[in-house]
């Protein structure tokens, strides 16, 4: 694997479109996450995970064309990445999570927040009940339908922040 001096560059190796432009990068220790806007196609999110080793470069990890994840920071505890495209006039946007509220600001039309020291537990995988008998379906665990809050941080491990608002008006 190839190893760079910056998340950023580790992150840009491996999106391959020419249209990719950085939105933003959060570090903890020895993980970052870092978020390309790719514009081609219509426009979608890059989300990457990118890792120091011991000589101090960096190497990108997991990729996708998710705009949130998070880092552990410690065995019970998360930072939350999540970021998007802003609306038309907005300045920042308020998200809560755990009981907590953050504003992070609107730069150049997106919001990037780093949601630090949310509680972090084991998972629960989320399931459907079984196909009834003879309905020729068999079980895949799918659930088909929206989850509520309580089951995606339950499925997760953590509360994923929650946008409240968008904040608009003259920075």
């Amino acid at each position: 694997m190839e190893k760079f001096p910056t998340p950023e560059a580790a992150a840009r190796a491996v999106v391959s479109d020419p249209s990719a432009r950085l939105v933003g990068t959060v570090i903890r220790g020895d993980e970052a996450v870092v978020g390309h806007w790719v514009s081609a196609h219509g426009g979608d999110t890059e989300t990457t995970t990118c890792y120091r080793d011991s000589d101090g470069r960096w190497e990108a990890g997991s990729t996708g064309n998710g705009n949130g994840t998070c880092i552990f920071t410690a065995a019970d505890r998360v930072t939350a990445v999540c970021w998007g495209r802003a609306p038309a006039g907005a300045v920042g946007a308020r998200f809560r999570a755990a009981d907590r509220e953050e504003v992070a600001p609107v730069e150049d039309g997106f919001v990037f927040l780093a949601f630090d020291d949310l509680p972090y537990r084991e998972p629960v995988r989320t399931s459907s009940p079984a196909p009834a008998a003879g309905s020729g379906r068999g079980w895949t665990g799918y659930v088909g339908r929206p989850l509520s809050r309580e089951e995606e941080t339950a499925r997760a491990g953590f509360e994923f922040p929650e946008l409240v608002e968008w904040i608009s008006g003259e920075p």
